[in-house]
């Protein structure tokens, strides 16, 4: 279903913003300002009632102005409620939740019960994560899971954060180094700005690159080979605002060229999945791109924005089960399976 149409009849334009509502009712106001008021608000009313008519549309009981599709209606306009099972997934993994050798790390579980896992790395060197979602979605979460997966495991690890909406202040004291945003908030001499933790960042990368070239290496692939160098990992809380400087966007495109080959896992939250959120960088936006991602809840506004032509295959996730709990945590992963995430369901 294309998500973006701009000559649509009344009747189109309504099913799809319903489409986009999921589960979810959709008031008069949104569906009469859809692509920007091109419909008159007497053709949508005709349409509306046309709609319901055809056994497309249902009005919410004794909610005047608010409408919902109805199952014929989901088939209509190609959407795919969110399964209720989902909804009954646990917010943190078993035991084997990562496979300390390889790196395997288990994220979450499908509609049907099966545990889906994402590589630390691999034989070329360690892989970003990206978490793509707006506020609330479970994106931070599912960052605060990666730390809490790996640290018991590996001891040794290094662990830099910049955390600038300070939503993982329970990992300040465990991460090597913290920077926020802005230092004139903070007093306390350990907390860094965001420039000098990449310049930390881009000096251990740089040792360890000789090091790896002394040795006759061309990448880190383990932590457990005769140089036993640490998993290195960059966790950035808002990507969205460290790339709105210029200076740290360059400085952390630095850090993306050499991240893989020196052992360094960076990973983040964006909260829209558009080239403008990574400052028209394609090199950047190239980097998260071939990593990890998770496609997390959207605002209905930033959905039609998504990069990609494999995003068009994903339907927008509602705020919302049918029952009223939260879908925080849910998510496609970049082959389309729609999964709930560990750690960032309990939001």
């Amino acid at each position: 279903m294309n998500l973006k149409l701009t000559t649509e009849t009344t009747e189109q334009t309504i099913l799809r913003v319903l489409g986009e509502g999921g589960t979810q009712p959709v008031t008069l106001h949104r569906i009469v300002t859809a692509n920007d008021g091109h419909h008159s608000p007497g053709a949508v009313s005709r349409a509306l009632i046309g709609l319901r008519q055809a056994g497309l549309i249902d009005q919410e009981p004794g909610a005047q102005g608010r409408y919902r599709l109805t199952e014929k209606g989901m088939a209509e306009a190609n959407v795919n409620p969110v399964p209720r099972t989902l909804n009954e997934v646990h917010a943190h993994p078993g035991g084997d939740a990562l496979n300390v050798l390889t790196g395997e790390l288990a994220i979450g579980t499908d509609v049907t019960g099966e545990v889906q896992r994402w590589q630390l790395w691999n034989s070329i060197g360690t892989i970003p994560f990206l978490a793509m979602g707006s506020s609330g979605s479970g994106g931070t979460g599912l960052l605060s899971g990666l730390v809490e997966a790996t640290l018991p495991h590996y001891p040794d690890t290094r662990v830099w954060l910049i955390d600038s909406n300070h939503q993982m202040t329970e990992y300040w004291n465990r991460a090597d180094k913290v920077a926020v945003s802005r230092l004139d908030e903070w007093e306390r001499p350990d907390v860094l700005s965001a420039d000098e933790m990449l310049d930390q960042v881009l000096a251990v990368q740089r040792d360890r690159a000789r090091l790896l070239a002394d040795a006759g290496k061309k990448a880190w692939n383990t932590p457990f080979d005769d140089l036993r160098l640490p998993l290195g990992v960059l966790v950035i809380g808002f990507l969205d605002e460290v790339i709105e400087d210029a200076g740290l966007r360059a400085k952390l495109g630095q850090v993306s060229k050499m991240a893989r080959k020196t052992g360094i896992l960076v990973a983040s939250h964006v909260h829209s999945p558009g080239l403008g959120s990574f400052a028209n960088d394609m090199a950047l936006q190239d980097f998260f791109a071939a990593g990890n991602i998770l496609t997390m809840r959207q605002s209905t506004k930033m959905f039609g924005r998504m990069v990609g032509p494999h995003m068009e295959r994903f339907q927008p996730i509602p705020v919302t089960f049918d029952d009223g709990s939260t879908t925080a945590g849910l998510g496609h992963m970049a082959d389309g399976t729609l999964i709930r995430a560990y750690w960032a369901s309990g939001l």
